[in-house]
């Protein structure tokens, strides 16, 4: 799981003036989300992300979601955030401002949370789609404010009125004001930040009510993470945390409480700049660990503010030295000390060739230009319309249809399918927005959702030599090839779905069933296309729907050649392999 935090990942122990203490009279906590820019849709939500006093996730609010449909821990049906202690409000009208009202109380909180991380991020559905954030100035209010006041304005804002207001009576402390611009960023860095990092509330030490709030420094509050999924948000906010809780362990990561750990940690630079001081004759216990935990210490400042993790780090040399010296001489040379590190494979290997530094010598401002070995395709425009192209060029699938030899490019965000053969020459583009219309298959209301179709998956089912193309109006549409070289497709059927179908898959006989997966509802369906599908045929019957077998969004599908399974992979870290016989699934 890749993630970049802008200036570095660092675990320096938190100062007293960059911690402000919450007093027990102000509990109640206000977000206000509100849009800077107006001419592209809304597609960020505040996320809410509750710790245990070790740093363990407890439950995750993504209050994009309804109120009734938090989720805590999966193996827990315990409320964290409180029994009727959350309240969130998102703008119905799309010209409103003010996007998000998120209510709750430090009071209620559930005893055994010990801190609430809080950060901004693509609305779920969203997470394959967006380029970039919104842009978007967020505020964080406590007040002083009894819940009945809180539950009356809350319930005025749910029926349409104006924005919490609080009288003059009630006490109330800002304690962040950001404003996030894209545009801005996009000058600094190379890559779009998906995250944001807001700030922390936790407990300190000493007293149960105790509450303090952190704010998030400006150079390591925009995070890239590859997908916003919850595992991804829970590693970032653990970043975040480890200035007042050190010992995290974080998945992924080497947090030096290992003698593996600490070879991992070495980079390159830091090798050689240990074997400038390692003499010919080697070194002893006392000096070896002195040498280590002195580069360490150099690198990494922060471990001089946690003596207890800098005492342990002594104690993983003395063990690392016992493990090298099998020998028994008690001392250890350069070539022992190389040599048991890369009998443990952690030495890296990224050291910058000399070619390529001569290069960026010559041509200093080339700084983002790929490696000469690398070669990048990118297709020209092929459309032939008079309409240019409408969507951000990505290739989003290519998918392979042995029995038609053609292989398809699915485009992200495009209406589009282009049809190539085998040895990739262009032969034609199959457009699914206009071919319905055409077709003349919606009504007029429903002309704006084909002006924005996207086309999600596709494949090719020889038990009726047709394309089953799925779309983001949450349908399949079947079509029958005529010509597969000149593109003449015959429209046949549409099925219905209740998700955005990200993967469809053909399953031979005998089951001969369409295996759709996808959508933020982690289900799979079986559809039968052997009904008929004709102009006046009845609707085909519902799908089939097999067992739940994912707590997270379906990542990728595969089928498995001359075999009955199709495999499924989720965020969830589970890979589940379904018998298309039978219909039945065993999870590894």
């Amino acid at each position: 799981m890749d993630i970049e935090i802008n200036g570095g990942i660092s675990a320096d122990a938190l100062k007293d003036e960059d911690v402000t203490p919450l007093p027990e009279s102000q509990s109640h906590v206000v977000f206000r989300l509100r849009r800077e820019d107006e001419h592209v849709p809304w597609i960020v939500e505040l996320v809410l992300l509750l710790f245990n006093t070790q740093g363990g996730i407890l439950q995750v609010i993504r209050c994009a979601k309804p109120p009734d449909t938090l989720a805590g821990n999966p193996n827990s049906t315990v409320m964290y955030i409180g029994e009727d202690n959350f309240r969130v409000t998102r703008a119905k009208l799309k010209e409103t401002d003010e996007r998000e009202v998120v209510r709750f109380s430090m009071a209620k909180l559930h005893p055994h949370v010990g801190a609430v991380g809080c950060l901004v991020t693509h609305v779920e559905d969203e997470i394959a789609r967006a380029p970039q954030l919104n842009a978007f100035s967020l505020t964080c209010d406590i007040h002083a404010v009894d819940s009945a006041q809180a539950e009356a304005q809350a319930q005025a804002l749910a029926a349409g009125g104006k924005r919490f207001v609080f009288n003059n009576a009630g006490e109330r402390t800002r304690l962040l004001e950001i404003c996030h611009d894209p545009k801005t960023l996009r000058r600094h860095t190379v890559k779009h930040p998906n995250v944001v990092v807001l700030c922390k509330f936790f407990r300190r030490q000493g007293d149960h009510n105790d509450w303090a709030f952190h704010a998030a420094p400006e150079e390591r509050s925009n995070v890239v993470v590859r997908s916003v999924v919850t595992p991804s948000l829970v590693e970032a906010m653990q970043i975040f945390l480890l200035d007042v809780m050190p010992d995290i362990k974080i998945p992924n990561r080497n947090p030096l409480s290992s003698v593996a750990g600490i070879c991992a940690a070495l980079s390159c630079n830091e090798f050689l700049g240990i074997e400038r001081y390692f003499p010919d004759c080697g070194l002893r216990k006392v000096d070896f660990a002195r040498l280590l935990l002195w580069e360490l210490l150099r690198t990494r400042p922060g471990l001089l503010q946690h003596h207890g993790r800098a005492t342990m780090i002594v104690g993983l040399l003395f063990e690392m030295f016992e493990q090298i010296d099998i020998n028994g001489d008690a001392v250890v040379d350069w070539e022992e000390f190389t040599s048991f590190c890369v009998a443990l494979g952690f030495v890296s290997s990224r050291v910058p060739h000399d070619d390529d530094h001569d290069q960026e010598q010559n041509h200093g401002e080339n700084h983002a230009a790929p490696p000469r070995n690398l070669v990048i395709y990118r297709q020209e425009p092929l459309s032939t319309g008079a309409a240019a192209r409408t969507f951000p060029y990505q290739v989003n699938k290519l998918k392979t249809f042995p029995q038609l030899k053609r292989v398809a490019v699915i485009e992200h965000k495009s209406p589009r399918i282009l049809m190539f053969d085998m040895d990739m020459n262009f032969l034609h583009e199959l457009n699914c927005s206009e071919k319905l219309a055409a077709e003349k298959k919606v009504g007029e209301k429903q002309q704006d959702v084909l002006d924005s179709l996207e086309v999600l998956d596709a494949e090719h089912v020889p038990l009726r030599n047709a394309l089953a193309i799925a779309s983001s109006d949450l349908c399949i549409s079947l079509w029958s090839v005529i010509d597969a070289t000149v593109g003449s497709y015959v429209f046949n059927g549409k099925l219905v779905g209740r998700f955005p179908a990200l993967f469809v898959r053909w399953c031979p006989p005998p089951l001969k069933r369409l295996f759709v997966a996808g959508g933020s509802t982690e289900q799979v369906q079986l559809w039968d296309l052997e009904v008929p599908m004709h102009a006046g045929a009845a609707p085909p019957p519902p799908p089939m729907l097999l067992p739940r077998s994912h707590t997270e969004r379906i990542a990728v599908c595969l089928d498995i050649p001359e075999t009955p399974y199709v495999a499924t992979a989720s965020f969830d870290h589970t890979i589940t392999i379904w018998e298309t016989v039978a219909g039945t699934n065993s999870a590894l």
